[in-house]
């Protein structure tokens, strides 16, 4: 289980977008618009891009801290789908982000759960998506 003393699930989902996706970390003349990037360099769960100098990425010690918070997501989100026959429409699954984490927002809720759902081989499970006239966008979830 995720150690959540430090940042609450939501602040972890912020700082898994920011360090996991796009930029893949934050920029150095970034660092005051975010301030829980600050608090992960003063934790040490930083360090300098070697190609970027002025960009910030995980350390092991950070990659390491924020695993616990994936996994954690992760299993949370593969125990609410088998309250659903491992079954979920893809709203649905957006929406269970949103509400189980207490996101703000709602592009939020949809990179987070792409990224989980993206992720979920790592846990013996992976996702088939599919679209159907009943249930539009919708995703299945099977053991790889």
């Amino acid at each position: 289980m995720a150690d959540n003393s430090i940042f609450t699930y939501a602040e972890a989902i912020e700082l898994i977008l920011g360090f996991y996706t796009f930029s893949l970390g934050y920029w150095e003349d970034e660092i005051n618009e975010y301030p829980l990037t600050k608090e992960c360099i003063e934790l040490g769960f930083t360090i300098k891009d070697n190609e970027y100098e002025d960009k910030y990425i995980l350390s092991e010690k950070g990659q390491e801290f924020f695993h616990e918070y994936i996994k954690d997501i992760s299993e949370k989100l593969l125990n609410e789908v088998k309250k659903h026959d491992y079954e979920m429409a893809y709203g649905e699954v957006v929406e269970w982000f949103r509400k189980e984490f207490q996101l703000k927002d709602d592009e939020d809720s949809k990179e987070i759960a792409e990224y989980i759902l993206g992720n979920l081989y790592r846990y013996g499970n992976k996702v088939l998506k599919g679209i159907s006239r009943s249930k539009g966008l919708f995703c299945r979830f099977v053991k790889c």
